[in-house]
């Protein structure tokens, strides 16, 4: 499987953050994977779950995009400022199972991330 991440290295606290995975693609075929079942979890340092209430948050195909999927850790999950968290996407469809990791610094968001 081949994709292109479009991910942000920061978790902004008290903000609705969109994890997003781009491009997904069937390496064998080229086609695109426009109807994979992608979740996300965040992991903190130890390596557990920092979500309340639930294991993982679902993601949800993009129309008409080739393979963009989205979902949104709500600005009402609780994330410590300075924490280093891990971000895990599952993907899987028709046999082929995927998984993808990335490090996400939380923090406050200010004027200057929106340059």
């Amino acid at each position: 499987m081949s994709h292109d991440e479009s991910r942000s290295n920061r978790l902004y606290v008290d903000c609705d953050n969109v994890v997003q995975i781009d491009v997904l693609t069937n390496e064998l075929t080229g086609s695109y994977m426009n109807s994979a079942t992608c979740t996300f979890d965040v992991l903190d340092s130890a390596g557990a779950s920092a979500l309340a209430g639930t294991s993982e948050i679902t993601m949800d195909y993009v129309a008409s995009s080739n393979g963009k999927y989205q979902g949104v850790l709500q600005s009402t999950e609780s994330l410590t400022v300075g924490e280093v968290y891990t971000i895990v996407v599952s993907i899987a469809q028709g046999g082929i199972v995927d998984k993808r990791r990335w490090e996400a610094l939380a923090c406050y968001r200010t004027e200057e991330d929106d340059d």
